[in-house]
């Protein structure tokens, strides 16, 4: 797995950067095709034009840029777009996940970072505009917080439905009492890092 892209690299990356092409027509925009692969072997993909009225199911993605002093790369046809690091991780894990359950069937996605030119101030500026249509219209809006090392997200998402799933006057009593009644030590310091 590339950790960032070194000098070498970063020349190559400009040489044979990806020119997109202009986006025409109201409620337009682009579709990332993940191409299937391994965790660990390279990201690449389609850009297609997508009318958001009679596009095909897609999948939304918000995530956390992270830094951007380092970068990796995505390959479009035979080009590359520099993207951040924790997107590329986002990416690694949602195509092992989308291969294992779908290998037949193509993974749509809409990333900020990848369909829209980020530097056309234009572009991007229309794009931001359409963005809630984006996240609205998609068959679901995946959230990606970065790596789990320490194994506390599905402790946390346990107790975050353990919660949800109190009637209205539990969790109106729940608000005069202490959430630890409810909720281990555990499953309150795995919500707090979640939340973190």
């Amino acid at each position: 797995m590339p950790q960032g892209l070194d000098n070498e690299e970063d020349s190559i990356l400009d040489a044979s950067k990806y020119i997109y092409e202009p986006i025409t027509g109201e409620g337009t925009t682009r579709m990332l095709i993940l191409h299937n692969g391994a965790c660990e072997d390279e990201l690449a993909g389609d850009l297609e034009m997508a009318k958001l009225a009679d596009y095909p199911p897609w999948k939304a993605l918000s995530y956390a840029w992270g830094t951007t002093t380092v970068y990796s790369r995505i390959r479009i046809g035979t080009r590359f777009i520099r993207i951040s690091t924790n997107l590329e991780g986002a990416l690694q894990i949602l195509r092992q996940k989308h291969g294992d359950e779908y290998p037949d069937r193509e993974l749509r996605l809409w990333i900020d970072q990848i369909c829209i030119d980020q530097e056309n101030v234009q572009e991007r500026s229309q794009q931001v505009q359409l963005m809630f249509s984006v996240y609205e219209k998609a068959e679901r809006v995946l959230v990606w917080l970065g790596p789990d090392r320490h194994n506390l997200a599905e402790r946390a998402f346990y107790a975050i439905h353990r919660v949800a799933s109190l009637t209205k006057e539990q969790r109106k009593r729940l608000r005069n009492e202490d959430l630890g009644a409810l909720l281990s030590p555990l499953e309150l310091e795995a919500v707090k890092a979640l939340l973190d």
